[in-house]
Formats: C-alpha cells, structure tokens, sequence
C-alpha cells in the first residue's frame, strides 16, 4: 500500500508473500511475516501486478474506489498496464474486474478491455 502510495504509514511489519507457508519470524524487534498466496495471484507475475493485485485485496471489494483507482494507474506505465491486463486474467474475477476499471483509467488499449469486460 505504501510502495502504491495508498498509505502513509510505514509497515511495523514486514510482509512477504509466497506460495509456501505462512509464519512470522521477530529479528531484533523487527517482526518479518510470511504469508501464503494462491499461486495464480502471484506465479509467474510482475513486482508490480502482484502489488496491485495485492493492494486491491487488502483493500477489498468494498475499499477501492475512484480515488484509489486513478492513484494506481499513475504509478503505472504502459508496459505496467501491459503486463497487468495480461498477468490480471489469472486473479480472482472480482480483483481483475478492478484492474480493467485501472486499465480504462490508464487508457490502456480500449478496444481490448472493453471487449474483456463485456
């Protein structure tokens, strides 16, 4: 969230997301978390679609809004919008239909989002 500029705060804990198990492991008062991911929201991706597929679902169905879709599509380039439409097909139904809200933002490739979102 904070990589995506949807937050201020900075994490007390650290996150990592793999396909593995989940655990927490504390290094010097540092608390470093381990969390387990589907792998069609995470293989085979890139860094930033997975912190957008990510943010979306930390946000929830009901969390992102218009503000928090143009913000994401900012930080986004168009080989970012590329890839996300690509690697976005895999997610959960509900995640991608909010990349293609991004992507229409973006102005990535209209024809093609609007012929997915139909």
């Amino acid at each position: 969230m904070n990589i995506l500029g949807l937050s201020t705060q900075v994490p007390a804990i650290y996150e990592y997301i793999s396909d593995g198990g989940y655990k927490d492991i504390d290094y010097n008062g540092i608390t470093i978390k381990f969390s387990k991911r589907s792998n069609k929201n995470i293989t085979g991706k890139s860094y930033k679609t997975i912190l957008i597929i990510e943010a979306i679902r930390m946000l929830g169905k009901d969390g992102v809004n218009a503000v928090t879709r143009n913000m994401i599509a900012k930080k986004c380039t168009q080989d970012d919008f590329r890839l996300l439409f690509d690697d976005g097909k895999s997610c959960s139904r509900w995640i991608f239909e909010e990349i293609k809200r991004i992507l229409e933002i973006g102005g990535y490739d209209n024809a093609q989002v609007s012929k997915e979102i139909q």
